[in-house]
C-alpha cells in the first residue's frame, strides 16, 4: 500500500483506521458470498495531504473508494447525471450578496456520498489491508465514493432534504435553493456544487 512507503506513513495509517471504522459505524456494506453471475469491483485507498493557507500540511486524509470503471451499465447502475451549479448563476448570487448585504458562509458535507441510497446490487472487494481472508465480498448498502451513480444518489437525497425544509428549487438552475421565513421575512439562498455549499442569508448569526 502506498501509505506504508510514504515519509508520513504513520499519519496515513492512522486516518486509514479512522475511515474504516467510520464505514463500519455507517454500515456502508455487508460481508456476503458473491452470488453467481455477479462481478465484483475493486476497492482502493485515495490519500491526500490537506494544506492550510500557509501551504503547510494541516492534516492527512484517507478515503476508501470503489473502482467504478468496471461497473456494467444497466446492471450496476442506471443513471449517473447529477447537476452542478452554473458559473454565471454563482456570480449572480455573489452580486446579490453585495446589493442586499447578505451574510455568506461556505461549508462542505463530510462523507456526503454516503448519504445516498444504493438501489442496485453492487459488490466490492474488501478494503486493501483489511481483507479477513474468508473470501467474502462487500455488498454495498450506501453509495460509496467511486461508484458511477454516487453523485446522483447524493443529489437526490439532498434535494429531498432541502424541499422538506421548505426550500424552493430554482427552475433556471437546479443547484440553487431559496427559502423565505414567513415570520421574519428573511431569505436564505443555498448554492450547491456537489458536496460544497455556499449559504447566503439575511440572518446575522453564526452557522454551525
Amino acid at each position: 500500500m502506498q501509505a506504508h512507503a510514504a515519509p508520513d506513513s504513520a499519519q496515513f495509517e492512522a486516518v486509514i483506521v479512522v475511515e474504516k471504522e467510520q464505514h463500519e459505524q455507517l454500515d456502508t456494506w455487508k460481508l456476503v458470498d458473491l452470488p453467481p453471475g455477479y462481478k465484483v469491483v475493486n476497492s482502493l485507498w485515495v490519500f491526500k495531504q490537506k494544506q492550510n493557507n500557509a501551504g503547510e500540511i494541516a492534516r492527512h486524509k484517507a478515503q476508501l473508494v470503489a473502482d467504478g470503471s468496471h461497473q456494467i451499465p444497466g446492471i450496476d447502475f442506471l443513471q449517473t447525471y447529477a447537476p452542478t451549479i452554473q458559473l454565471k448563476t454563482f456570480r449572480f448570487i455573489i452580486a446579490l450578496t453585495t446589493c442586499y448585504k447578505l451574510q455568506v458562509y461556505g461549508m462542505d458535507v463530510v462523507t456526503a456520498y454516503l448519504n445516498g441510497k444504493l438501489d442496485e446490487e453492487v459488490y466490492m472487494k474488501q478494503p486493501p489491508g483489511f481483507d479477513n481472508g474468508i473470501g467474502r465480498v462487500c455488498k454495498l448498502v450506501l453509495s460509496i465514493y467511486g461508484l458511477k451513480q454516487a453523485g446522483r444518489n447524493w443529489n437526490i437525497e439532498l434535494d429531498i432534504a432541502f424541499k422538506s425544509l421548505g426550500f424552493i428549487q430554482l427552475i433556471a438552475d437546479q443547484c440553487v435553493y431559496v427559502c423565505r421565513d414567513p415570520v421574519s421575512g428573511s431569505s436564505t439562498i443555498v448554492a450547491v456544487h456537489v458536496d460544497d455549499m455556499t449559504l447566503c442569508t439575511q440572518i446575522d448569526t453564526e452557522l454551525s
